[in-house]
């Protein structure tokens, strides 16, 4: 081997080792959930898919200290620019596909907006984090722990709990608010990403979390057997439930924790695949639902495990191959 050739594998091996493992577990662990959700759907639990997203977000954001012209360039754009493409990219799919007709202008307004901030929610909701960021990065770098415990916990009652227990005007569940609260309930998960990224969570905490986590889970085993009250019902209803805000933080933290410890004894190979395919997991969001389309006319009756598995991974490889065409990488970044 040259010497640049062995440059090169040293340069390579300090990338790789540079980056978080268990970020990118996280990242792909949330994409293959949420495309579990649209494809399958028949477990509440693949709902933390959401939810692991602003975890992870708040916990790689939140300790970074950028200027706002290097954050806004970074992050604002890098959702913008494919939210606007994709939204017209997805107009074209449903007038040919779902044959979406308007028929006035006022239609074609309705239309876009519908694809612009409904069909596609997630970017105008990581969009909206994105713009509240400084505001809780002041919070967040002022704040002692006991304060952002304090934040939290009223966070988790006011969002989850009380619409839990008596969902009202005055107690919305997070399907019930404009995007604006939206982001505003989900502002907490972003908080309690880097609290848990941040923290020495105690042992009987994480004990806890697994009790709830198993009793969510038995309640959606009872919810597919129609054998649920109307609280075992709502317990996962939504990526604001009980079920859902304590199972997100639970499998964010074990892989936290684990995948830091395991980094190390990681083999080079395997980090670079994750990576790879880490990489691609905002452009799988953002292709995932035709390759869906597509799929359920050519192969129908596959088992829900094999047909979400061959979502994800010819979604994967659309967007790697989009990756390497210079006009078009943009539109996945």
């Amino acid at each position: 081997m040259t010497v640049m050739a062995k440059l090169r594998t040293v340069e390579v091996k300090s990338k790789i080792s540079s980056r978080l493992l268990w970020a990118d577990v996280v990242r792909i662990l949330a994409i293959y959930l949420v495309v579990a959700t649209h494809s399958s759907g028949a477990n509440n639990f693949t709902k933390i898919g959401v939810p692991l997203f602003v975890l992870l977000s708040g916990s790689l954001l939140l300790p970074k200290q950028e200027t706002y012209k290097t954050f806004f360039k970074k992050r604002v754009l890098k959702v913008l620019v494919p939210w606007i493409i994709w939204t017209f990219l997805y107009m074209a799919f449903n007038f040919y596909f779902h044959d979406y007709r308007p028929a006035s202008v006022s239609d074609w307004k309705y239309f876009f907006e519908l694809t612009f901030l409904t069909q596609l929610w997630f970017l105008p909701l990581i969009f909206g984090l994105y713009l509240i960021t400084p505001a809780i990065k002041i919070f967040n770098n002022s704040a002692k722990k006991i304060d952002r415990i304090y934040i939290l916990i009223f966070w988790f009652l006011l969002v989850s709990i009380l619409p839990f227990l008596h969902e009202s005007l005055a107690f919305p569940s997070a399907q019930s608010f404009s995007l604006f609260f939206v982001t505003l309930q989900f502002s907490g998960y972003f908080l309690l990403g880097y609290v848990l990224a941040n923290s020495k969570i105690s042992k009987k905490l994480i004990y806890l979390g697994i009790v709830l986590f198993l009793i969510s889970l038995f309640s959606n085993f009872l919810s597919i057997f129609h054998i649920a009250s109307r609280y075992t019902d709502r317990i996962s209803a939504n990526y604001l439930s009980p079920g859902i805000v304590v199972s997100s933080a639970l499998v964010f933290y074990l892989l936290f924790f684990f995948l830091t410890k395991w980094d190390k004894k990681i083999h080079l190979k395997i980090k670079n695949f994750l990576k790879i395919v880490s990489g691609a997991t905002f452009g799988v969001y953002l292709i995932h639902v035709m390759i869906l389309y597509f799929a359920q006319k050519l192969i129908p009756h596959f088992p829900p495990a094999v047909f979400t598995f061959t979502i994800f991974a010819v979604s994967t490889i659309i967007v790697l191959i989009i990756k390497q065409i210079p006009v078009l990488k943009r539109i996945a970044p």
